[in-house]
């Protein structure tokens, strides 16, 4: 099993909610324009080749996740993004 934490990279990652960002930014601390994120979810028509290619896509993605659960850092970032 992989311990992010113990990697050396991570102390020179660091991770900040656009609020904060937008403190400093308020503060001076930095310059570039926080931009303002308004998701929605848009639901799109699929063709049938296209949903069986999704089906396919999804199914592998779950395979792999579930196999490295223990180990699974990013992947579940992967399956966020992909859904």
């Amino acid at each position: 099993m992989t311990c992010i934490t113990c990697h050396p990279v991570v102390t020179g990652i660091h991770r900040h909610t656009r609020e904060l960002l937008r403190q400093y930014h308020d503060q001076g601390l930095i310059t570039q324009h926080i931009a303002a994120r308004e998701p929605r979810e848009i639901w799109l028509e699929m063709s049938e080749a296209e949903q069986e290619l999704y089906s396919e896509v999804e199914t592998y993605i779950s395979r792999y996740y579930n196999q490295y659960e223990e180990e699974r850092a990013g992947l579940g970032f992967v399956m966020t993004i992909y859904r």
